[in-house]
């Protein structure tokens, strides 16, 4: 009897077992973007993993930063990609230079207490610069972005929309 009982027990134990992971994999993970190409497309790459791997996932898109942020601080969206720069500046109003890892080792700690998991950064790094030709920077002596801006037009290059103002 006692036999028939543990028998009993451990399929009923592994009857609910699958029962509770099937139900935690059919239960949608909702991936959360902002509206702009960048993180419309890896929203979607990771819809497309995650759907890969057996889960059902809605997708919503076109949230503005604060927004978007919001809806996963009240558990409505589940996963995002976020910027640590922006994460850092916008949600905690810190400002000032750091070195990747240290931005996101600082937004890992500041968020946690809000129960937010930063899982492990991307190897995509999305720090903005700005290009130019090698002779129109030489012709205006301009090395960096402060110095762009503090430059002067040529007078020898047009513009798609015609001459660059003086």
């Amino acid at each position: 009897m006692m036999a028939r009982l543990n028998v009993l027990a451990v399929l009923t134990s592994a009857a609910l077992s699958a029962v509770v992971c099937s139900s935690a994999v059919a239960q949608a993970v909702v991936v959360g973007s902002k509206e702009f190409t960048e993180q419309l497309l890896v929203a979607e790459m990771t819809n497309r993993l995650l759907l890969a791997r057996g889960f059902t996932v809605h997708k919503g898109t076109g949230f503005a930063t604060a927004g978007l942020r919001t809806l996963q601080e009240s558990g409505i969206v589940d996963i995002y990609w976020e910027y640590t720069g922006t994460a850092l500046t916008v949600f905690h109003q810190e400002t000032g230079s750091r070195t990747p890892d240290e931005a996101y080792q600082r937004v890992k700690a500041l968020d946690a207490p809000r129960g937010l998991v930063w899982l492990a950064p991307s190897k995509v790094n999305n720090a903005y610069s700005l290009a130019m030709r090698r002779e129109d920077a030489a012709e205006r002596g301009i090395a960096s972005i402060s110095t762009c801006f503090a430059a002067k037009p040529s007078k020898s290059r047009r513009s798609a929309l015609g001459q660059l103002p003086t």
